[in-house]
């Protein structure tokens, strides 16, 4: 992945994940809310977000990277991206 700020990682999240939820509110909400426990995410739409993600930012995510903790909240999934 090529050099991207912290901010345009957070954004390009928050429409992939409008996009897999259709949920308007993904848009605003905050940043360590969690995806799971509200029920915004699932075993279903989050292998959606996966596959949207790796093509989006142009990576691959292995097995031994999906981690509950990366994935539970937009701020997870930013500090996750940054490492690629």
């Amino acid at each position: 992945m090529t050099s991207i700020s912290a901010n345009e990682i957070e954004n390009r999240i928050r429409e992939i994940l409008f996009i897999v939820t259709q949920q308007r509110e993904l848009l605003e909400i905050n940043r360590n809310h969690d995806l799971f426990e509200s029920s915004i995410l699932d075993s279903f739409s989050v292998l959606e977000l996966i596959v949207r993600i790796e093509q989006v930012f142009d990576i691959k995510i292995s097995a031994e990277e999906l981690e509950l903790a990366n994935l539970s909240s937009i701020s997870g999934l930013t500090q996750f991206l940054l490492r690629f």
